[in-house]
């Protein structure tokens, strides 16, 4: 008699333990169904070095307002309309970020949604119909934060194992056009992820982001003072190739749900 059910009982443990650690990955494709004309008011933040982004135009809805924050002297190569600004090369994806909440913390001169990408993000297609941008936008609204590769953090394992490999064997731009001859991670303060979250009070690190791809609504911006956002600028100013700029990467989850 149990073995009747036996494939029904193996689909129900598989997706019990997609939803532990995926939280948002079931429920994210179930509404994208529905979510295809939904109207939100949309600003997308593009951190920029040399990446092709004629993607912009193909992908991004007319009406989302676009920031490109280059830090290189190319000319973003989309057509649209767009507010564009140079920065110094520091920080990586994570600096442009924390420049664009920080710049307007104040005047609250955000869209009600808030999209972060980095310039690379039409790398991520290994499934144009169902890859993390087109997830992310059929998404926009739906939850507080949203990356499509939201995980439970294995810490103090898997997150450990990936950053101990990336600070002993230095790190490579997946963009062709971001790669430099020194892959060597540079170090400030940190030699470790837990130093990092101790250090900012992010110590239940329950969910894990990678990839610098995810959505926001801008209200949970001001669940941190600006102060925070500002001692976070400051430990990732230092260098373009900087190991704080990993620890970084995968805060954004806890940065913007700190309870």
């Amino acid at each position: 008699m149990i073995k009747k059910y036996l494939p029904i009982i193996y689909i129900v443990v598989f997706l019990i333990l997609i939803q532990l650690i995926f939280p948002y990955l079931i429920a994210s494709l179930i509404l994208s169904v529905f979510n295809l004309n939904k109207k939100e008011n949309v600003e997308v933040v593009i951190a920029h070095y040399k990446e092709d982004l004629s993607w912009v135009d193909k992908y991004i809805p007319k009406n989302y307002k676009v920031y490109i924050y280059t830090k290189s002297d190319q000319i973003p190569n989309c057509k649209r309309n767009y507010v564009h600004k140079y920065l110094k090369n520091v920080g990586r994806c994570d600096h442009t970020y924390l420049y664009h909440i920080y710049s307007n913390y104040d005047n609250n001169n955000f869209s009600s949604n808030i999209i972060f990408l980095p310039g690379s993000a039409n790398l991520y297609y290994p499934f144009p119909k169902i890859s993390h941008l087109i997830l992310i936008l059929k998404n926009i609204g739906n939850f507080n934060f949203y990356c499509p590769n939201l995980n439970l953090n294995f810490y103090p394992f898997y997150t450990d194992f990936i950053l101990k490999h990336i600070s002993e064997n230095g790190y490579i731009s997946a963009h062709k056009n971001n790669r430099h001859k020194d892959s060597n991670l540079k170090k400030y303060k940190f030699e470790n992820f837990k130093e990092w979250t101790n250090y900012f009070n992010l110590k239940k690190i329950k969910y894990i982001s990678y990839q610098g791809l995810f959505s926001i609504k801008s209200k949970i911006i001001f669940r941190q003072p600006k102060s925070f956002y500002l001692d976070l600028i400051n430990h990732v100013n230092y260098d373009d190739n900087t190991l704080n700029g990993h620890f970084l990467e995968r805060s954004w989850y806890t940065i913007f749900n700190p309870n």
